[in-house]
């Protein structure tokens, strides 16, 4: 089988070499805080410019270029400490289409400095590729403010494979094992051998499909060939933005109607839940809140009736104690709140 990305357009101030969409880690594990945080400080050494030997930023810039809120220094002690001892192959998705493959660290060094009550970090790169990094003659453009929002490393690398072929169409075609580390940022091992393809895509691909979906402008598609009982997925890129437009808006209204279907049916175990005496006040203000709003009579009338369970009454019922509970914005999903409905739609496709 081959797979393939279908995709719309977007830009933005990262230039990202080629050569370092698609690094396979050698013998540590690339968390997507980490590549993320490579992509921060790569965009700050890019503007600082090739000139210097070292590059030099303020951490809360880092980190408020990660979105990431602790105040404690060890998981950036660890993530820095990560960037210096993990050798990474570079390469294009491409074959050929790189100026070359090399084998280096991500940085080739990172200190943590305090002055003045302000902690500053230092970092520099290898000789080998700091001109390509820091002027890349062939690069996609990234937007740091999207990847700030990515929650999965799978998800960060399908978005800027597909942002740097979105121009060409697609990408060339792979074995799945070569796309494996690539996507999971996991070096090779006797684990990850063992994985199967059909799994790859259930837990990996999948859900970082439709996280660059629900997070980013990009609509992303899988297609899969089959080529001699063996998978080879490539990245394929649509042309059509109008035509992907309209399909990534139906699959975004459609995780946001079964996330509020969820919603819903939290707010009625709650109501469930409320002792008869609370109900009997509650419904009592929801009553006034009817006639209050000049709602139809056959509504009061059912509600008098039959109580608030009535089919005719029961979703304004939720409603009106779902503002009081939870809030105003109770029926309104966040990104995360679609994302996780994305990611388990896309478990089960």
């Amino acid at each position: 089988m081959q797979n393939a990305i279908v995709l719309a357009e977007i830009a933005d101030p990262l230039k990202k070499p080629v050569n370092t969409l698609a690094i396979v880690p050698q013998n540590k594990r690339i968390t997507v805080l980490g590549r993320k945080a490579y992509n921060v400080m790569l965009c700050i050494a890019q503007d600082q410019g090739i000139d210097k030997e070292t590059y030099r930023a303020l951490l809360s810039d880092i980190v408020t270029g990660l979105d990431y809120g602790s105040n404690d220094l060890e998981p950036i002690k660890k993530h820095l400490r990560s960037m210096a001892a993990t050798t990474v192959e570079w390469q294009s998705p491409t074959s050929g289409e790189g100026s070359k493959w090399s084998v280096c660290a991500l940085i080739a060094h990172a200190e943590l400095i305090k002055t003045r009550g302000q902690i500053w970090v230092e970092w520099s790169y290898a000789k080998p590729l700091k001109q390509e990094l820091l002027e890349p003659s062939v690069f996609a453009k990234l937007s740091l403010g999207i990847l700030s929002q990515m929650h999965t490393h799978a998800g960060v690398v399908l978005y800027e494979i597909c942002t740097r072929y979105k121009a060409i169409g697609r990408t060339s075609r792979q074995n799945w094992r070569w796309w494996q580390p690539v996507v999971s940022g996991q070096p090779a091992s006797e684990k990850l051998s063992r994985v199967e393809y059909r799994f790859f895509k259930r837990d990996t691909l999948k859900p970082a499909i439709a996280e660059v979906c629900a997070i980013t402008d990009i609509d992303i598609e899988l297609i899969e060939h089959k080529e001699e009982a063996t998978t080879t997925p490539e990245i394929q890129i649509e042309k059509q933005r109008i035509e992907k437009e309209s399909i990534q808006v139906a699959n975004k209204a459609g995780w946001n109607e079964e996330w509020l279907r969820r919603r819903r049916a939290q707010v009625l175990s709650m109501l469930e839940e409320v002792s008869n005496e609370t109900m009997d006040d509650l419904v009592v203000q929801f009553r006034d809140h009817l006639v209050g709003a000049e709602s139809h009579p056959s509504l009061i009338k059912r509600l008098d009736s039959s109580g608030w369970k009535h089919s005719l009454v029961r979703h304004l019922m939720i409603d009106f104690y779902a503002r009081s509970a939870i809030g105003e914005d109770w029926d309104r999903p966040t990104a995360k709140d679609l994302l996780e409905i994305a990611s388990e739609t896309a478990k089960v496709a």
